[in-house]
């Protein structure tokens, strides 16, 4: 059986900014706080005993910085970790860094309703496209490859919630229903006979 472990980034400016469109972004660094939460997280995750057999991570900075703060968490003998840019976060193209009071307007939403998953922002993706993207990359480079083993992926959060609802076979109007807060651990598993069943979601890495 397989087990995936999906970690979403520590926080950064733009969580901060709520009101802030982020998308891809991938440039934006976390915050001094979400440096220290990262590391805090992979203190947790070491006490924690959980150990993986390979990890992946998306290119964005704010998703490499949080597994660098996290340090050794893999395990010994295949400590080494891939990167890869099919991981990173859904794009919002030319709203990207816009405030949301000015992009959503009532007319926008409603597209938004009646067109998801295939709406894509000017320049940006679709849920579609980023459900797409998700899924070959983990088919490939796990299921593909193993036949059981403990998997992490460090990223994003829409991008996971695109995964998600994708393999669960969900109405893409619960794609922004789903939580998924910094530094949150969802758990998915997989096997030939039963297919993804999701175990738990949003689970925080530090207690509050």
């Amino acid at each position: 059986m397989i087990e995936l472990y999906l970690l979403r980034h520590s926080q950064t400016s733009y969580n901060v900014k709520a009101e802030v469109i982020g998308g891809k972004s991938s440039g934006l660094t976390l915050t001094r706080l979400g440096t220290e939460l990262a590391t805090t997280a992979g203190n947790v995750l070491r006490n924690s005993g959980l150990r993986f057999d390979k990890i992946f991570c998306s290119t964005a900075v704010r998703a490499r910085q949080t597994l660098e703060c996290m340090g050794q968490i893999s395990a010994e003998e295949t400590d080494a970790v891939v990167y890869s840019d099919c991981l990173e976060e859904l794009s919002q193209g030319e709203w990207e860094g816009r405030p949301r009071n000015e992009i959503y307007t009532p007319e926008v939403i409603s597209c938004l309703d009646r067109e998801n998953p295939f709406f894509r922002p000017p320049g940006g993706e679709s849920q579609n496209d980023v459900e797409k993207r998700m899924t070959d990359f983990i088919k490939s480079e796990i299921l593909d490859r193993y036949e059981d083993g403990v998997f992490l992926i460090v990223g994003h959060g829409v991008a996971f919630k695109c995964f998600i609802r994708g393999v669960l076979g969900s109405d893409a109007r619960m794609t922004h229903k789903l939580g998924m807060d910094n530094l949150s651990m969802t758990r998915l598993t997989y096997s030939d006979r039963d297919g993804w069943s999701l175990d738990w979601m949003n689970r925080p890495l530090i207690p509050n």
